[in-house]
């Protein structure tokens, strides 16, 4: 009697937690997972140094869909981005399609809160990311 009742209670609490055909969930895009970051974290490039001491590497990559009812991944492709930067006196950053695409260059030196920002392109939607650098 106690397995039944027992059983009873387990099938009543998976009813509710959606365990029906109708709890499947549409995905309703509004975005997509990305990534940015420099190549080697402890990079410090030198304005007065020649490439690559002035140089530092970024890369950006695209992940999945994003929003209500879309099954999210950790899987992230590299994808060449269109770079800026918020120092265009100091550094410069490649937005090339090629093997310098996220290469920033370093002609002076940086005050505290430059960054450079990656802006990609997928699913249908346009993002842009930002992460700091800091020449010297």
């Amino acid at each position: 009697m106690k397995r039944v009742i027992i059983l009873g209670i387990f099938s009543a609490v998976l009813t509710g937690c959606g365990s029906g055909a109708n709890s499947i969930q549409k995905c309703t895009p509004n975005g997509f997972a990305m990534l940015v970051r420099p190549t080697d974290p402890l990079a410090a490039p030198d304005h007065n140094g020649m490439p690559p001491a002035n140089q530092e590497f970024f890369v950006s990559a695209i992940g999945s869909e994003v929003g209500p009812g879309c099954a999210s991944t950790n899987l992230y492709k590299n994808s060449p981005a269109q770079w800026t930067t918020s120092n265009p006196k100091n550094v410069v950053i490649s937005s090339a399609d090629d093997t310098t695409n996220g290469q920033a260059t370093c002609l002076g030196p940086t005050a505290v809160g430059a960054s450079v920002s990656a802006t990609l392109t997928a699913y249908g939607f346009t993002q842009t990311l930002s992460t700091p650098i800091t020449c010297k």
